[in-house]
């Protein structure tokens, strides 16, 4: 009877987790495409910009009248 048990709580159990880790593997599959979804659109700023460059680089712009790649820059 002990043997009986033992078996049917082990197949209950085993079929028990692996519907828990498909679930998982769905929900981990579901959220990785989400976040590729949501990121492939947006610019990433650079970190690194040097402010005082750039504004450096628009007052020689301005400086020499290119008024136009001042206002892109």
């Amino acid at each position: 009877l002990q043997d009986s048990i033992l078996t049917q709580v082990q197949r209950i159990v085993k079929g028990e987790v692996s519907l828990a880790m498909k679930e998982q593997q769905a929900a981990v599959t579901s959220s990785i495409m989400q976040a590729m979804r949501s990121a492939a659109g947006t610019p990433v700023p650079s970190a690194h910009l040097d402010y005082q460059a750039q504004q450096a680089s628009i007052l020689q712009l301005l400086q020499q009248g290119q008024l136009n790649e001042a206002f892109q820059q």
